[in-house]
């Protein structure tokens, strides 16, 4: 259901709005957010204190971010969360959860919270699996067709059209959601999806990106 790189951009974004929280609530410096140690060599990102700021007791509300999304206690993975604190580590861990659970693996899923309180909702592997398959048909994407994400993957909209989609229709991945809509221009190529919304849209036509023919937006 999720690949080991799938995992890993998931442990990422999670760990990432994690600190954002704590960041606004003037509980960790700006200067620990995991974005920031990304693409510096192959040193492992390890998850504490010293590089993404969580003490003993951030690092155990982070743990349960993390185990509630994946449901990691229903493997007993969750625990080796503790002893593992690098994220490639924690991405193995996942990957290794949802292969000795199967048709029986679940996330949970929060709303956005626009509209009232975050609400969390567990969402199972077989009603994902239907909703990607009707996408997938609707598209209909070519083998070598790619998909271009502005948005983060852990989100339901870029969960299903950025992680599962591509798992299930055997797409390569480009995660542009730490960049700026400007990077389209870079990287889109003609039979292309690009994962959006209305802001990130419309952040892209004030730069004034243009994307090649056959591209296919998706909102």
């Amino acid at each position: 259901m999720i690949a080991p790189a799938a995992a890993r951009r998931l442990c990422i974004a999670l760990i990432a709005a994690h600190q954002k929280a704590l960041i606004r609530d003037r509980k960790l410096g700006p200067n620990t957010l995991i974005t920031r140690h990304l693409g510096a060599g192959a040193q492992p990102i390890l998850i504490e204190e010293d590089t993404l700021g969580f003490d003993s007791l951030s690092l155990l509300d982070l743990i349960l971010v993390i185990n509630r999304y994946f449901a990691l206690n229903e493997t007993g993975v969750e625990d080796y969360l503790f002893l593992q604190r690098d994220l490639d580590s924690w991405a193995s861990l996942i990957e290794q959860h949802f292969r000795m659970i199967g048709d029986a693996a679940s996330i949970t899923i929060s709303t956005s919270g626009t509209t009232g309180p975050a609400k969390p909702t567990r969402h199972s592997r077989a009603d994902h699996l239907a909703e990607v398959a009707v996408n997938r048909d609707l598209l209909a994407p070519s083998p070598d067709a790619r998909v271009l994400s502005l948005v983060p993957p852990h989100h339901i909209y870029g969960f299903l059209w950025g992680v599962l989609l591509p798992h299930e229709a055997g797409l390569s991945v480009v995660p542009l959601d730490t960049a700026a809509p400007s990077a389209l221009t870079r990287h889109a190529r003609p039979g292309d999806i690009v994962l959006g919304t209305p802001f990130l849209w419309e952040k892209a036509a004030s730069f004034d990106v243009t994307l090649p023919d056959g591209v296919t937006g998706v909102c």
